[in-house]
């Protein structure tokens, strides 16, 4: 999500609905087999900048598109890759980097899984 940037996530919802026009995109609910497929993730650290953005979330902040039942897409409005890559840059509004990890892992999984 471009380290979490409003302008990243416009696009992102304008080209998207573009794309598939038929479609929104939802909330994954708390129950979502990708918060708990290897990591048990319910609670989440975001960066300072995430948190002054967001401070009520606490919970992991996805949204998808299912098509035929199946998960086509999946989104997330705030930074995941800075925490990826270990860099814990002031202008990324995003998770923290220890969230950020299990995160991308509970998503891989999932994609390569169904």
């Amino acid at each position: 999500a471009c380290c979490g940037r409003r302008e990243f996530d416009i696009a992102f919802r304008r080209e998207i609905k573009r794309l598939l026009p038929d479609y929104s995109l939802e909330l994954l609910k708390p129950t979502h087999p990708i918060f708990s497929l290897n990591f048990k993730i319910s609670d989440v650290t975001l960066t300072p900048l995430a948190r002054h953005y967001f401070p009520e979330l606490h919970r992991p902040w996805l949204e998808g598109i299912t098509i035929d039942n199946r998960q086509a897409v999946i989104y997330s409005p705030l930074g995941l890759s800075s925490g990826w890559q270990g860099l814990n840059p002031p202008f990324s509004a995003g998770y923290g980097q220890a969230d950020s990890l299990r995160l991308g892992v509970n998503i891989i999984l999932y994609v390569m899984t169904h």
